[in-house]
């Protein structure tokens, strides 16, 4: 789902070349950082993860509680419908 947006803009902003250009790049880096060994810390990965989850989940529940009220701050929200 964010991948697509970020090959979106690229494509939208540098075309397929600069796609190209920039997939290139990152399988340049990626067999750098094995040849160097360069490993990212479990801790800083499961940090990041945990900070994802309770940004999508909050926002998951601020939105369901924003739905069920009928308005908030005299801002009055559509319904989503299914």
């Amino acid at each position: 789902g964010a991948f697509v947006i970020i090959v979106y803009g690229i494509i939208q902003q540098y075309g397929l070349a600069g796609l190209l250009t920039a997939t290139i790049m990152a399988g340049i880096f990626l067999i750098l950082m094995g040849v160097i060994d360069l490993r990212i810390p479990a801790s800083y990965i499961i940090t990041f993860v945990v900070f994802i989850t309770h940004s999508l989940l909050s926002l998951c529940f601020l939105f369901v509680v924003l739905q069920a009220m009928p308005s908030v701050l005299g801002e009055t929200l559509p319904k989503v419908r299914s």
